[in-house]
């Protein structure tokens, strides 16, 4: 064998990009020599780019055995367990790589921090890259992938100044975008959001995640009907992804389509059985549906999966509530409120939203639980002062016969909206029970020129018998 017309056969299809024949020729020169350096290292870097990683490994190991104090054959090495998402193993490569403080050290810092970005070890990731960056700060898309350990990091702003430089320094690649978005997803600046996924989108229009972020971000913005548009295009791209089906029930539901919510929530059920958000919202949609007993349906599911989940007990209480059965309705409100004490920290009344807690304050009244009345009382005077707590106060107020205290809140209510119809009937009943006739009469008629109701045409006629 003619071993330097071979080399160098060998080396001119290695630089050709003919890796596959240049192994042919290597393994034969390394087959009469099994120490020649040269041929072990350029086999080992066709393996490398033909991504044949184990073997590349077999070779740079001969290597390093050869001759310990080359560290480019162990930075080799060190890039194949990387590309391999050995990560761990990369990781002690480019430890002993940056000790020996080789002419690949941002390469090294780069590779180690982008390992510890996979393996989620962010705060290490962040160090390697910081380092990376101050040794060159047009480095690959070390800023990119810093930002996005700082996304995970809950550092929502610093991960955005960090995707502002990657997206100046490469504006095409769509998860500089994307993440940027998230970001911004998750600081509320949905618009804004909004405008970096449908870039990210137009960068690659195949991505399910781009639309199902953009579709939550017009979920929160209230725009029901486009946010069921982006999911349904993220379902078409990954009919597999649950949550997805989950967020456009939850669309149709709020726009009262509830047959069709239905629907969407039995295949996020279907592709998920054990997940008790996706039963629990079915439940609420059979609830508003008025189809009470298959949402208690529901919620024994969820129980029969967690048997202390509070929210089933609560919700469970609210329609049993509604079909009348008023003791089991309480039984459950209980329950629910002694998991809640064991399981969260907090007020056990903030779990429900201003309607359901003029449910459960029928509840307790029907029960004769004063106690729990007083404690919603002091609840809504130590957390909420909006219209709609003061409203609820108001009425628990004239259910405990306090009409003065009532008045008082309903006033406050009316100052601020004039029309609510609840205020102004509860205030004609407040002033009607203080035997104030005059003004009662007042606001009674103030109600029917709002609405026409029978209850309220009583009590003027009620009232206009007193005066004559």
């Amino acid at each position: 064998m003619d071993i330097s017309a071979n080399k160098e056969k060998a080396y001119e299809k290695y630089f050709a990009d003919k890796h596959d024949e240049a192994i042919k020729i290597f393994d034969e020169l390394i087959k009469v020599n099994p120490t020649d350096e040269l041929s072990i290292n350029y086999r080992g870097l066709c393996y490398y780019y033909l991504h044949q990683y184990e073997q590349a490994i077999k070779d740079f190991d001969l290597l390093i055995q050869l001759e310990k104090d080359n560290p480019t054959y162990l930075y080799h090495k060190a890039l194949c367990n990387y590309y391999l998402h050995q990560f761990e193993k990369a990781i002690k490569d480019f430890d002993i790589l940056i000790r020996l403080d080789t002419n690949h050290k941002t390469d090294c810092f780069y590779y180690r921090g982008k390992s510890y970005y996979f393996i989620g070890k962010y705060k290490n990731a962040i160090k390697d890259l910081d380092k990376s960056i101050e040794l060159d700060p047009y480095y690959k898309d070390t800023w990119s992938f810093r930002g996005r350990c700082k996304y995970y990091l809950n550092r929502y702003e610093d991960a955005i100044k960090d995707l502002d430089k990657a997206i100046e320094l490469d504006p095409n690649e769509e998860y500089n975008w994307s993440f940027r978005g998230h970001c911004k997803f998750i600081l509320n600046r949905y618009e804004d959001a909004i405008k970096d996924l449908d870039k990210a989108i137009e960068l690659n229009p195949n991505e399910e995640e781009h639309w199902r972020f953009k579709g939550r971000c017009k979920y929160y913005l209230k725009r029901y009907e486009d946010a069921i548009k982006d999911h349904d295009k993220a379902i078409e791209l990954d009919p597999n992804e649950e949550d997805t089906w989950s967020f456009r029930g939850h669309c149709k539901f709020i726009l009262n389509r509830y047959e069709d919510a239905i629907k969407d929530l039995d295949k996020a059920i279907e592709l998920n059985p054990n997940e008790v958000k996706y039963i629990n919202k079915l439940g609420c949609i059979y609830h508003s549906k008025k189809d009470y007993y298959n949402a208690i349906r529901q919620y024994l599911k969820i129980l029969e999966i967690d048997p202390n989940n509070y929210i089933a007990y609560a919700n469970m209480s609210l329609s049993k509530f509604e079909l009348g059965n008023h003791e089991n309705s309480l039984a459950d409100l209980n329950k629910s409120e002694e998991f809640f004490k064991k399981n969260k920290n907090g007020e056990f009344l903030s779990i429900f939203d201003s309607d359901d807690l003029k449910n459960v304050i029928k509840i307790y009244e029907l029960n004769n639980e004063l106690e729990k009345i007083e404690e919603i009382i002091g609840f809504l005077n130590k957390n909420n002062k909006n219209n709609e707590s003061l409203l609820l106060r108001g009425i628990l107020h004239f259910r405990k016969g306090d009409f003065y205290n009532a008045i008082s809140n309903f006033i406050e209510v009316y100052e601020i909206d004039n029309q609510n119809k609840e205020c102004i009937l509860y205030l004609g009943k407040s002033k009607l029970a203080l035997k104030d006739y005059t003004n009662a009469l007042i606001d009674f008629k103030n109600y029917i020129e709002l609405e026409k109701n029978e209850e309220v045409v009583k009590l003027i006629q009620t009232c206009e018998d007193q005066l004559n």
